[in-house]
């Protein structure tokens, strides 16, 4: 019983940090792109901006929770770990790889338009960065 209970409370320790590092990637990659928050909020509401700094956005987002890596492609693995609990594996699986052939003029473009794609293809709206 006290086994369970000891991690019970690491589990929920660890998925508290891992929350607390998504918010402060956001509020790193506000800073670093110029973003507009509000523009980010519309977003992911839906409500798309092509912008240079939107895209640095989620280009910093993307790396940051290493769905793309430095060269901007997209990494399998992680996103197998970013799964919404509302939603089965394979469905979500199914949504990332209809998006990972998505390439843009640049490393930035090409994570914005894996986070629209992951989006679009969504019922549930894929949320890979934490907000």
């Amino acid at each position: 019983m006290e086994n369970r209970l000891v991690l019970l409370i690491v589990i929920n320790t660890l998925l508290l940090a891992q929350a607390a590092a998504k918010q402060d990637f956001h509020k790193k990659c506000l800073a670093s792109s110029g973003a507009n928050a509000d523009t980010i909020a519309k977003v992911r509401n839906g409500k798309f901006s092509n912008d240079p700094q939107t895209q640095k956005y989620f280009g910093c987002m993307l790396r940051s929770v290493g769905v793309v890596n430095q060269a901007g492609q997209l990494q399998v693995a992680a996103l197998r770990k970013q799964v919404p609990k509302d939603m089965k594996r394979d469905e979500a699986m199914k949504i990332y790889m209809s998006c990972k052939d998505k390439k843009g003029a640049n490393n930035d473009e090409t994570a914005y338009l894996l986070y629209k794609c992951f989006w679009e293809a969504s019922p549930r709206h894929v949320k890979i960065d934490g907000q």
